[in-house]
């Protein structure tokens, strides 16, 4: 059964069918919209079709979760832009106009929108860096070892998935070192 073809099944055709079948929703995206559609259509009918982003976000990850390996390498590569720009918007906002007529920070929509710092890394540090190297420079930048190790666990959790299993062990190695000094 091709995966545009599930959206058009009934929900006990749907049980039958897959485990997920109980998973079920009134709103159903015009025909292969995810197996043809642009990014900007798919972001566009997600929006008019939910009423806020984590509910249009969950309907873009139910799909490409559910097509899996099926999926082409250049369909993958137009969901994973549309979840980009799904990521990017709220609702009838752009994310840098979403600031509030007192000036708040984006705390709201963005978690990281309230942290602020002085300390910049040198560029590339913590993806091409050294453990030595990445140690060194959080020592000499921050005040204490606490403020440090913030610093860098607040770098793997924001690269997170995105880190190869050689860059995690390099700033894994770094993490050990600076809490041994």
């Amino acid at each position: 059964m091709k995966l545009n073809e599930l959206w058009n099944l009934n929900e006990a055709q749907l049980n039958e069918k897959i485990w997920s079948g109980a998973v079920h929703t009134k709103k159903h995206p015009p025909e292969d919209l995810f197996a043809e559609g642009s990014a900007t259509d798919i972001v566009d009918w997600l929006k008019s079709s939910h009423k806020d982003k984590r509910s249009a976000m969950s309907a873009l990850n139910f799909y490409i979760n559910r097509a899996g390996k099926k999926l082409s390498a250049k369909r993958r590569a137009v969901l994973d832009v549309a979840k980009s720009k799904l990521s990017k918007e709220s609702f009838g906002k752009k994310v840098k106009e979403a600031l509030d007529e007192e000036g708040e920070q984006l705390n709201e929509l963005i978690w990281s929108g309230s942290v602020h710092t002085k300390k910049h890394p040198p560029e590339g540090l913590f993806a091409t860096g050294s453990a030595d190297d990445i140690v060194k420079w959080l020592t000499s930048a921050h005040k204490d070892k606490r403020s440090a190790m913030s610093a860098l666990n607040f770098y793997i959790n924001r690269a997170g998935k995105n880190l190869s299993a050689a860059r995690k062990g390099t700033l894994e190695a770094a993490k050990k070192k600076l809490s041994a000094e």
